[in-house]
C-alpha cells in the first residue's frame, strides 16, 4: 500500500510539473570580440555553468566561464588567459558530488600542454595537475568524468613525434593523486598499427563492482590512405578493460561523444547516431542528421533531443524525427520542468536559450553586453499586482532605454528613454490593463543592451 501511495504521489507531482507551461527564454552574452558557447553543465546547487571561448584580435583564445540561474541570468563570470600570449581552451568539464568542478584544458604556446584542474563551485582554484611533453610536440587532456568518490577519470595524449601520439587514461582521487593509469592500445586487429588512439568522451556509470567508465574514441591509421576506426569501450574503476567493440570500422568517421537514452548508449559522430545496449553488442537503429552532431539528451519521456551545428532535433525512441528547428546547439541539458537549455553561438556572441518540448522559445533579443559598472536590479516586489519598482545603476551619464516585453517578444511599455546621470535610479511599472503572466524588462545604455530580467504579475 505504501509503495502504491508513493507511486501515485510521484505521478501526481510529475503531471503537475510537466503539465505546467514551460517558461522559455533566450540570452546572448558578449562584447566587441568574437565569443562562443561550447558546453553547459548543471551544478549541484541547481544553477548552470557554461564553458565559452573568446577570440582576441591577435587570434588567441581566452577561456570564459559564465554561471547562470534557471532563468538565464548571469550569477558570475571568470576568464582564464587574459594576460597571456597563449591560447587557452577547456575541452571538457564535469561537476563532482562534492560540488567542485573538474576541467580538462589545454594551452597552446610554442607547443601544447594539457591540464586537469579542480575548481570550487565559484571556480576558484583547488589544484591543477599538468601533462607536458617535448615542447615542440606537446600533450593534451581531452575529456573528464567525475567518480563517485569525488575524484575523476581523464583521457589525454602525448605527441611523441609529428606523426605518432600515445593516448592514456588516468584516475585521480579528490586531491589530485594518481590512483590508476592505463596506456591506450595502438595496435588494431592484432596487425594494423595506429598512429594515435584518441578518446573523445567519457561517461561514468555505477557498475556491479564499482564505477564503470564507457568511452568512445578513434584509431587513426595511415595505410594505403588515411583511415579512422571509431570504437567504444568500457573500463572498470581500476581502468582494466571490460569490453571493447570495434564494430564501427566500416563507418569511416570520427566519434565525438555518447550519452544514455532509454537505458541504451547513443553514440554520435559527424552526422550519424547509433544506439547500443549496455553490453555494447546490440544496435536497434541508426540515423543520419545534419552535421556536425554535438550533443544528445533524453527528454522527460522516451524521446530525445539532438543538437547539431545548424539544427536542433527531437527524435522518438526509434530515432524518427518528431521535429527539427533551425537553431544549432553545441551543448544541451534538460531542465526539471521538462524544457531544455541549449548553448551555442549567435552573431559572434555566446548564445543560450531554453526551449520547450515543441522546440519553441521566447525571443526578445535578450542581449547582455559585457559592460562593467552598469547593472539592472531585480524588480520589487516580485510577483506583483499591479505595480512594482525597477531600479538600475549607471557608472557614467548615458542614454538609457528601459522597456517591458511580453513572452511573445512584443513591446508592452517603454519606461525610460532619455539621458540619465551616473548613480542609482528607479522607476515604477504599473501593469494596469495587462493580463497575469511573465514579462521581461530590458536595459540598454547608449544603444547597447546591457541586461534583461524576468518578472511576474499575478492578479
Amino acid at each position: 500500500m505504501r509503495t502504491l501511495m508513493m507511486i501515485t504521489i510521484s505521478l501526481l507531482l510529475w503531471s503537475y510539473v510537466f503539465g505546467q507551461p514551460i517558461d522559455t527564454w533566450e540570452r546572448r552574452y558578449g562584447g566587441d570580440l568574437n565569443e562562443g558557447g561550447k558546453q553547459i553543465i548543471r551544478m549541484n546547487d541547481g544553477n548552470y555553468l557554461i564553458n565559452c571561448s573568446i577570440r582576441t584580435p591577435d587570434d588567441n583564445d581566452i577561456i570564459w566561464v559564465i554561471a547562470i540561474n534557471e532563468n538565464g541570468d548571469s550569477l558570475w563570470t571568470k576568464k582564464i588567459g587574459v594576460d597571456g600570449p597563449a591560447s587557452f581552451y577547456i575541452n571538457d568539464m564535469d561537476c563532482s558530488s562534492d560540488s567542485s568542478i573538474y576541467i580538462a584544458r589545454v594551452t597552446n604556446y610554442f607547443g601544447q600542454a594539457g591540464y586537469i584542474s579542480k575548481k570550487s563551485g565559484t571556480f576558484d582554484e583547488i589544484w591543477t595537475k599538468s601533462y607536458t611533453n617535448v615542447p615542440s610536440f606537446g600533450a593534451g587532456v581531452n575529456a573528464v568524468a567525475c567518480s563517485n568518490d569525488s575524484g575523476c577519470v581523464l583521457s589525454g595524449y602525448y605527441q611523441e613525434s609529428f606523426e605518432y601520439g600515445s593516448g592514456f587514461l588516468e584516475k585521480l582521487d579528490k586531491n589530485g593523486n594518481r590512483v590508476a593509469s592505463r596506456g591506450l592500445e595502438n595496435t588494431l586487429f592484432d596487425s594494423l598499427f595506429a598512429l594515435s588512439n584518441d578518446v573523445r568522451s567519457i561517461l561514468m556509470q555505477p557498475g556491479s563492482s564499482g564505477d564503470e567508465y564507457t568511452v568512445v574514441g578513434n584509431y587513426e591509421v595511415i595505410d594505403s590512405s588515411y583511415t579512422v576506426f571509431p570504437y567504444i569501450a568500457m573500463y572498470s574503476d581500476s581502468l582494466e578493460i571490460l569490453i571493447e567493440q570495434n564494430i564501427f570500422q566500416d563507418k569511416g568517421y570520427n566519434f565525438r561523444g555518447l550519452d544514455i537514452v532509454n537505458s541504451m548508449y547513443v553514440i554520435f559522430g559527424e552526422s550519424k547516431l547509433f544506439n547500443l545496449d549496455r553490453s555494447l553488442s546490440y544496435s536497434s537503429w541508426s540515423t543520419e542528421l545534419s552535421p556536425s552532431i554535438h550533443s544528445v539528451k533524453q527528454t522527460s519521456n522516451e524521446d530525445f533531443f539532438v543538437g547539431t551545428t545548424s539544427k536542433t532535433y527531437k527524435l522518438n525512441k526509434d530515432a524518427g524525427i518528431i521535429w527539427e528547428k533551425d537553431f544549432g546547439s553545441n551543448s544541451l541539458i534538460p531542465t526539471a520542468d521538462g524544457g531544455c537549455l541549449a548553448v551555442g553561438s549567435k552573431f559572434g556572441d555566446v548564445w543560450i536559450c531554453k526551449f520547450d518540448q515543441d522546440g519553441n522559445y521566447t525571443n526578445i533579443e535578450n542581449f547582455v553586453y559585457e559592460v562593467s559598472g552598469y547593472e539592472l536590479h531585480q524588480n520589487y516586489p516580485n510577483p506583483f499586482n499591479p505595480t512594482t519598482e525597477i531600479s538600475y545603476s549607471l557608472k557614467t551619464t548615458g542614454q538609457v532605454t528601459l522597456s517591458v516585453f511580453n513572452t511573445k517578444g512584443e513591446l508592452v511599455r517603454t519606461l525610460v528613454n532619455k539621458k540619465m546621470p551616473s548613480g542609482k535610479h528607479s522607476v515604477i511599472f504599473s501593469a494596469d490593463g495587462l493580463n497575469s503572466g511573465i514579462y521581461f524588462y530590458k536595459f540598454s545604455v547608449d544603444g547597447k543592451a546591457v541586461q534583461s530580467r524576468k518578472m511576474m504579475m499575478l492578479k
